[in-house]
């Protein structure tokens, strides 16, 4: 364990970090990949919460694969959330063959 305890970032604080050294100039857009699973859910928010402060875009988008019946609820879920976030939220369905 180091000298500074147990603390442990949050989610927040590392989104922060990550895309601000990741950023370059001009025009700055994030694309947040959301599944409607918790973890894609959380990191949407938390993206979307940087947005002013880190002055960006954010939009998301889903993909469902084919292959389970359930994916297209989950992207309804993850359209719905970016919809209360005010993000742009867009969807592909693959048809495997």
């Amino acid at each position: 364990m180091s000298g500074r305890g147990s603390h442990r970032p949050s989610l927040r604080t590392i989104a922060k970090r990550t895309l601000a050294g990741a950023l370059g100039e001009g025009p700055r857009s994030i694309l947040v990949a959301a599944s409607g699973g918790p973890d894609s859910q959380a990191l949407l928010d938390v993206v979307a919460g940087l947005r002013e402060e880190l002055g960006i875009v954010v939009r998301a988008h889903g993909v469902d694969h084919g292959l389970r019946a359930a994916a297209a609820g989950e992207l309804d879920l993850a359209e719905a959330l970016a919809g209360r976030l005010g993000v742009e939220f867009s969807r592909t369905k693959l048809r495997l063959e």
